[in-house]
């Protein structure tokens, strides 16, 4: 998998780079502007599982890869056939199990000796899945895990092995994705029950827990933690914001205390003078730096603040912002009138500068949408021009300001069944827009999204969508479902 994880430290800041720590095999991560910790280290009960379920991925590639002739996961070989795979230099295979497995180990012993010159799996097995077993050791003598399995996608293959990781309230899983029995920062993890996955981060963040520093030696995680502590209704609407985050396979964040005041300076500034605006008019009443800056680079609701995160989650143009996978610091804050949450921009706590070798998807693959319909928000949709209740807004988002796409084309069509084994049916109606095209008057940039806006809320149900578009010379395809609730 490419991806390239660059994190980058405040440059008046240097001490940060002495607080880095390998992890895994001689990989060095440096941290972003950590707050102060603890000298001490402490151990993480963790246990090596079997997945119940491949993960897919937002913002980097699916942990199922479609087969279509061969691949060569590890010492393993795979070859499809008329008739289905063939595998040569497996340990085992067994019919896949739809739960988690602890500790999982084939039958027999990962030797020279013992393993297949060659099997075949039917495609009747495939349809059920069948999980291979490979002859890589993990550290604990257990062997890894390859799922093969036919889906709504096809022939799909993808890693299962993963590190069980105890946080405050909740399991971290730390996949091997690579098939090569060590754990690294190239490697991919998944917070609590969630079939998303991301890729690998500091600090992890659970509960009100902060891990910082993560190692893996000797088949121990340790880590130091400190306690994030956010209280009141901030709080609240902060700790649904983070789980908004993982569930749609974004690394959560740490609460920016400074530019979080500044949120409430701006929303004040607002209140004061009867005011709806990103920026501020320094002859005004209540105008400051901080909070002109909080404006600039916030999303800003007036009304009940307690549903900030779910308008924004449904939105059109903000739903982006609040999820944004290099904001590492956020700030969030506001009063009665007017609620504000974005990244910390123009904080000297850097962001994390992460190049993924796809676009993010938004509803995130495999997730789930409380609803079926926009949020009200400026600038306008064109989609209004047919109605103004339209409908969930389903997109692409590229990582670079006003990119110049070719050949563009996407469709949201309506499954009938489930998200792995439905059949696509119906396309949706929908307005397709992306830079340049179809685009708020106000912003030709479409923000940097490839959109479909259906002219009508979505009814509860699975939908596929399906996007391609030429970027930088090169084909980008993406194709992935999701659910919408009732």
């Amino acid at each position: 998998m490419t991806f390239e994880l660059r994190i980058d430290v405040p440059r008046r800041e240097p001490r940060k780079r002495r607080l880095a720590r390998r992890v895994g095999l001689g990989l060095t991560l440096f941290l972003i502007g950590s707050h102060a910790v603890a000298d001490e280290f402490v151990v993480l009960e963790s246990r090596w599982v079997r997945l119940a379920e491949l993960p897919t991925g937002s913002w980097c590639e699916d942990a199922g890869t479609v087969l279509t002739r061969s691949a060569a996961p590890g010492s393993v070989a795979f070859a499809v056939t008329k008739r289905g795979v063939d595998v040569t230099g497996a340990v085992e295979r067994r019919p896949a199990r739809r739960r988690l497995e602890v500790s999982p180990k084939p039958l027999a012993p990962a030797r020279s000796d013992v393993i297949w010159e060659t099997d075949s799996i039917r495609t009747a097995e495939l349809a059920r899945g069948v999980d291979v077993y490979l002859p890589v050791a993990r550290p604990d003598g257990g062997a890894l895990v390859v799922r093969l399995q036919r889906d709504w996608r096809g022939l799909v293959m993808g890693p299962l092995t993963a590190l069980e990781i105890q946080l405050d309230g909740e399991s971290l899983y730390w996949v091997d994705a690579n098939y090569d029995g060590v754990l690294t920062a190239d490697d991919r993890v998944i917070y609590g029950d969630r079939s998303i996955w991301m890729p690998f981060h500091q600090p992890w963040i659970a509960g009100q827990t902060v891990y910082d520093r993560v190692v893996l030696e000797q088949g121990e995680v340790r880590a130091q933690t400190r306690v994030q502590k956010v209280d009141g209704e901030t709080g609240q609407i902060f700790a649904e914001w983070n789980r908004v985050r993982k569930d749609q396979g974004v690394p959560p964040g740490l609460l920016e205390t400074t530019f979080s005041q500044y949120c409430v300076e701006h929303s004040e500034y607002l209140r004061l003078n009867a005011a709806f605006s990103h920026q501020q008019d320094p002859a005004l009443p209540g105008a400051s730096e901080g909070g002109a800056q909080a404006g600039a680079s916030s999303v800003i609701y007036l009304g009940d603040r307690s549903i900030t995160v779910s308008w924004a989650l449904s939105s059109a143009y903000h739903r982006a912002q609040i999820l944004d996978p290099r904001d590492v610091y956020l700030q969030a804050g506001g009063n009665r009138h007017a609620f504000l949450m974005g990244g910390a921009w123009f904080s000297t706590k850097k962001k994390e500068k992460r190049r993924p070798a796809q676009a993010q998807r938004l509803p995130a693959p495999g997730s789930i949408m409380p609803k079926g319909r926009c949020s009200i928000e400026w600038p306008d949709n064109p989609a209004k021009r047919k109605g103004e209740a339209i409908g969930l807004p389903v997109f692409c988002r590229i990582f670079e300001r006003g990119p110049v796409l070719e050949s563009v084309s996407g469709a949201l069509y309506f499954v009938k069944g489930s998200l792995e084994s439905g059949e696509r049916r119906g396309e949706v109606p929908a307005l397709l827009s992306y830079p340049g095209h179809e685009a708020p008057r106000e912003f030709l940039d479409n923000f940097d999204q490839v959109m479909l806006t259906p002219f009508a809320s979505l009814r509860p149900g699975v939908y596929e969508a399906d996007f391609s578009f030429v970027y930088r010379d090169r084909v980008r395809a993406h194709r992935w479902r999701f659910q919408v609730l009732p």
